[in-house]
């Protein structure tokens, strides 16, 4: 989580002014030298009433999320070319403008980070589908019959709000939110005293539709919400009368093997190696796991010939592998912190909620290049 301090530090005084000019911060002399000004700001800080502290830590953090590497690449995305990006000097200072003065822009950057969250997770969350055979942009007008197709499925009492935009040349995304049921919550008063509050939440639903290649991918919960919004965009938006679930398997058994990866420079990969490897043999009765594992500088897979006797168990047939750790050795970019991707690989799951959604692509691309992972 961006502190305040970091905030601070990072952002240039020229939009600090105007940000902290919604807190009712105290008069600040903002033409200061940048280490006095710094002090400054960080001494009203620390003189902000509970709520309205949470209150700017919540902002900030929101800002700095943008300013994170995948954060800044959905803000690109949505405004590339826009005139004002040459005249800030970072990151912070493209995040906190247009929370300033475009925060439109700045929620769909949002938006488009929640749903790269949830991309390739969980079926909990996630579901990806081919509906399509159109292979063009839809009209206005199919977004306006896909939001009256909800409404007419949902209880007259419940809210709706749909709203859509181009994440990128191909790509349009549709938000959904729903009001949620009325619940209640406990709260302490000024005086410390217990008082209940009813709240009605607002659950956001994402579609992510690819007319090029016909994908539509539906993020939210629960299933059923998912079901409903598939079958209205199909039905009402692209006129389609049927749609298909894209399924992948996932298949450990090529890593019986060392792999040889064809690495693209211009994926900022610098190596690929299988670090662990956790198998067992089906023909004895009682069933052990074995563990392989070793460090960074050494092949598994030398170290599993050279030692284990009396022969590389993975060379048996019996041998079955129940799960693997690839390591993926990143060249680092700017804003970034990662330098390697861990990959969990079992026979049904991925570790993808770690790792963005663009890793998430860039690791799929030489999973399948091996096998591992199996479109169907």
């Amino acid at each position: 989580m961006t502190s305040i301090r970091s905030f601070i530090r990072h952002t240039s005084a020229e939009w600090l002014e105007p940000f902290f000019d919604r807190f009712d911060f105290p008069a600040t002399d903002w033409q200061a030298e940048r280490k006095a000004l710094n002090k400054q700001l960080f001494a009203h800080a620390d003189t902000l009433l509970e709520h309205s502290h949470q209150r700017l830590s919540h902002e900030i953090h929101r800002i700095g999320q943008i300013a994170k590497w995948d954060g800044h690449k959905a803000l690109l995305g949505l405004i590339n070319g826009y005139p004002l990006l040459e005249k800030l000097e970072s990151t912070h200072d493209i995040s906190c403008w247009f929370y300033l003065h475009e925060p439109k822009y700045f929620r769909h950057a949002e938006d488009i980070c929640l749903a790269n969250y949830f991309r390739g997770g969980s079926n909990r969350y996630y579901v990806p589908l081919e509906v399509s055979r159109r292979r063009q942009p839809l009209l206005d007008q199919a977004y306006v019959d896909f939001e009256h197709a909800l409404r007419q499925q949902l209880p007259l009492n419940e809210k709706l709000k749909v709203e859509y935009f181009m994440r990128d040349k191909t790509t349009v995304q549709i938000m959904v939110y729903l009001e949620g049921i009325t619940h209640s919550e406990l709260e302490f008063d000024e005086k410390s005293e217990l008082h209940t509050r009813l709240r009605k939440p607002v659950h956001e639903c994402a579609l992510l539709y690819q007319y090029k290649n016909g994908s539509l991918e539906i993020i939210g919960q629960p299933e059923e919400r998912r079901k409903l919004l598939a079958e209205s965009f199909t039905q009402f938006a692209l006129k389609e009368t049927s749609y298909k679930e894209k399924i992948k398997k996932l298949d450990l058994n090529p890593l019986k093997r060392e792999p040889r990866f064809v690495i693209d420079p211009e994926d900022g990969i610098d190596e690929i190696k299988v670090t662990e490897l956790n198998f067992e043999n089906k023909q004895h009765d009682t069933r052990h796991l074995h563990t392989a594992k070793v460090k960074s500088t050494t092949n598994l897979y030398q170290l599993l010939g050279s030692y284990a006797k009396p022969a590389n168990p993975l060379n048996a047939p019996e041998c079955e592998l129940k799960r693997a750790k690839l390591r993926f050795k990143l060249i680092k970019r700017p804003n970034s912190q990662k330098r390697c991707m861990n990959l969990v690989v079992t026979e049904r799951s991925i570790n993808w909620r770690d790792y963005s959604y663009d890793e998430q692509q860039l690791a799929e691309k030489y999973l399948q290049q091996i096998g591992v992972l199996q479109p169907l």
